[in-house]
């Protein structure tokens, strides 16, 4: 049957690289035409796919691929605006390793996963949907499933992805790249941050699980702009989800935003982090970093932290609340605190706030001073707050 066709042939060496009929990938690849709707094995993005498509659309119910040790080499990968790959219950394994590190984070090199696109300015991206299975990968910069250039989509939907590496992430999203998690999916790592977006990545995330289980590492959610980004905010929305943080370094910080404009929306979100970390951490980098937090029927424990480049205006509404620190060192260029009725605010270190826009039943009981510059809700001058704390306007 494997005589017959290119497109068997291309099949049967991805059914031999997969452990069909031999051991883990061979380092070979054939090449195709960017415009051939066949899949093939070899060269995709700026590495190489054991199930490649450059145009048109193709699915697999429950395909097992192990990859072993090999050098920048990705199970599937969907390229060039138009194509997609859907899978059904797979079983992807993957022991590559990376040539570059930031290749790998920037443009996929050697993700389980990829969907690519070359551009983060122009719609070039392929797109790839998973449904149910798992993914795993064992080796440092080995990520589970990557976006990267604009109209690059993975979508995954009650699927586990599991990374155990260095720099190994279970999902990125960049160069415009989009991320939609849902489903019930299970997104774990042991030694890197758990979701990464770069540039105006975005990434959605509904009725999940998030864990970053490195006890060491300062980042569990990274938001950040590259030297080679082109200009675009990036958006991070979680819903319903849960996110376990267990790190027990003492400059750790639950979201890290650095040199990057984002949105982080959070609605129902159960975060559990550990009381030495941070909340927000935001660093300015080259360009400087501007970070809208909006919590939205959501609890929230732990401190904000910016530096003099970075801004940071965080909003709680529907019931809300706030545990933690913000800018206790004063060092931020701009911090906004917005609370509607019924949110609150239990500061648990003096904090620092440019704009304050809120009353004094927005306070929970505290015996720390919160300084703040001005106010659009009317709020002015000195107030004693429950527990012997203060607001003071400067």
């Amino acid at each position: 049957m494997c005589r017959n066709s290119r497109h068997l042939l291309a099949i049967c060496g991805i059914l031999l690289v997969a452990g069909c009929g031999g051991g883990g990938g061979g380092s070979s690849s054939s090449s195709t035409s960017t415009t051939s709707t066949d899949p093939y094995t070899g060269t995709c993005g700026i590495g190489t796919a054991v199930y490649a498509l450059a145009a048109g659309s193709k699915a697999l119910t429950s395909p097992s691929f192990t990859i072993t040790a090999e050098a920048d080499r990705t199970a599937f990968c969907a390229m060039n605006s138009g194509t997609s790959i859907t899978l059904v219950t797979p079983t992807i394994d993957s022991s590559a390793t990376s040539s570059s590190a930031t290749d790998s984070a920037l443009y996929g090199l050697g993700a389980a996963v990829l969907a690519y696109g070359s551009s983060a300015t122009s719609t070039t991206g392929g797109a790839i949907t998973v449904s149910g299975g798992t993914i795993s990968t064992t080796t440092d910069s080995a990520n589970g499933a990557v976006a990267s250039g604009k109209g690059a989509t993975i979508t995954l939907a009650s699927v586990d992805v599991y990374t155990t590496g260095a720099a190994a992430h279970p999902v990125v999203a960049a160069k415009a790249g989009t991320a939609t998690i849902t489903g019930s999916t299970t997104l774990t790592s042991t030694a890197a941050e758990v979701v990464v977006l770069e540039g105006a990545g975005t990434a959605t995330i509904t009725s999940s699980t998030l864990v970053a289980a490195n006890a060491n590492d300062e980042r569990g959610v990274y938001i950040y702009g590259s030297t080679t980004s082109s200009s675009g905010a990036s958006t991070l929305t979680m819903s319903g989800s849960s996110y376990v943080w267990s790190s027990s370094s003492s400059s750790a910080s639950a979201f890290y935003v650095h040199n990057q404009i984002t949105t982080i929306n959070l609605t129902g979100v159960t975060i559990v982090n550990p009381a030495v970390s941070a909340l927000l951490r935001v660093t300015g980098g080259s360009a400087g970093s501007v970070v809208t937090l909006n919590a939205v029927s959501q609890t929230l424990a732990g401190d904000i932290i910016a530096d003099a480049d970075s801004s940071v205006a965080l909003s709680l509404t529907s019931t809300s609340s706030l545990s933690g620190a913000i800018n206790t060192a004063a060092t931020a260029g701009s911090i906004t605190v917005t609370l509607d009725t019924g949110s609150t605010w239990a500061p648990t270190g003096t904090s620092h706030v440019t704009e304050l826009n809120a009353t004094t039943a927005n306070f929970g009981s505290t015996a720390y001073t919160v300084y703040y510059r001005s106010s659009t809700t009317g709020l002015s001058g000195n107030h004693l707050l429950t527990g012997g704390g203060q607001l003071i306007q400067y």
